[in-house]
């Protein structure tokens, strides 16, 4: 991970997306990662109808990430 020259003092989000899931990270101010969270998690190896493009383990994602960030009071500190 490449370093950041100037002073963060927020939390950063990490966004990104493969062809086969979405990937949610909170970083620390000092680069560390605090949370992560992934669609492959919400996938069961019984599940046999897990679709990757489905929007709804997607949103499953978003309202995790979000509930963990509105747990931590971190709302006014985060940005994207």
């Amino acid at each position: 991970m490449a370093k950041c020259f100037r002073k963060n003092t927020r939390f950063r989000i990490l966004v990104r997306k493969t062809n086969r899931y979405f990937y949610a990270s909170l970083i620390s101010p000092d680069g560390k990662m605090i949370f992560s969270k992934s669609t492959f998690s919400y996938r069961s190896d019984n599940d046999k109808s897990y679709n990757c493009k489905s929007s709804s383990y997607i949103e499953s994602l978003a309202k995790d990430f979000s509930d963990y960030i509105r747990e931590k009071n971190l709302i006014s500190s985060v940005f994207y």
